[in-house]
């Protein structure tokens, strides 16, 4: 008798939301880096399950990881050395468009037997035989963006502040790196006049979103040598930097750098009505 009503094999599978072994654990963790036309890829497995373990130690289990980019149907699965934790592998760029994909897996690569000592009780006493080829553990999959760069307007999300700490018209500017966004907050009221104001690109992008670019880029500085941020809006401006050509943040101020990167939006102001004598 199956435990988890969602399971679909008939032995115990080590995964996220799964009690098939109580107390087990499986983490991973990604690092990537581009290096000479390719990505280089590492995946660290952290198995807190003896059962699970002790497969990959006697070398009948593998780790592995299936690698998906839809976009360049392109599929791939890397494997970890025997007796290894550690998934390294280094995939040409030209393979890899838009959203990527990992699924990170641990898979018997021989017959074998699970001991039941430590899976749940309603799996019996017995040893449980599994198939070679077969998944014994998964974690959540990893999912990351290549070669694919959005318009700069793009890394822009407005959210409303309810914390009443904004007066009307007031903005306060969130450039978390590790983000998808540069978020802009304002309160409910600015929040809701804004959508109409918005629709006057030339006003807004020399008002509101300089500023917030501005303030980004700052924070970018603190972080310039981190080639980890591949995705969200820290990745966006970067490939946006280097396209146009802007020499940030040797050459020209943060200011300066996101007029260019904006495209000089304060060439908008001669256009604005003039109620002086």
């Amino acid at each position: 008798m199956k435990y988890n009503p969602d399971a679909y094999l008939e032995y115990p599978v080590l995964r996220p939301n799964s009690s098939d072994y109580p107390d087990g654990h499986l983490t991973t963790s990604l690092s990537r880096f581009p290096s000479d036309g390719n990505l280089d890829i590492e995946l660290k497995f952290e198995i807190e399950e003896p059962a699970i373990s002790k497969q990959i130690e006697k070398g009948d289990a593998l780790c592995c990881a299936f690698l998906y980019s839809r976009t360049a149907c392109y599929s791939e699965m890397l494997r970890s050395d025997k007796y290894g934790t550690i998934v390294s592998a280094s995939v040409p760029l030209r393979y890899l468009t838009g959203r990527v994909e990992l699924h990170p897996s641990v898979i018997a690569i021989d017959d074998l037997a699970i001991n039941p000592k430590t899976v749940h009780p309603e799996y019996g006493q017995s040893t449980i035989p599994v198939n070679r080829h077969r998944q014994l553990a998964m974690d959540e999959p990893w999912y990351f963006a290549v070669g694919y760069v959005g318009t700069i307007e793009s890394v822009f999300h407005l959210a409303q502040d309810d914390s009443a700490t904004l007066q009307d018209w007031e903005f306060d500017f969130e450039a978390d790196p590790n983000e998808r966004y540069i978020v802009i907050r304002a309160n409910p009221l600015t929040f809701s006049e804004f959508q109409n104001v918005r629709q006057r690109v030339e006003l807004t992008k020399a008002t509101v979103y300089l500023n917030a670019l501005t303030t980004a880029l700052a924070a970018l500085d603190e972080i310039l040598d981190d080639e980890g941020l591949s995705e969200g809006w820290a990745a966006t401006v970067r490939a946006h930097l280097e396209k146009q050509n802007i020499q940030w943040p040797n050459s020209c101020s943060h200011g300066l750098a996101a007029q260019r990167l904006l495209q000089n939006p304060l060439a908008y102001l001669p256009e604005v009505p003039y109620s002086g004598e």
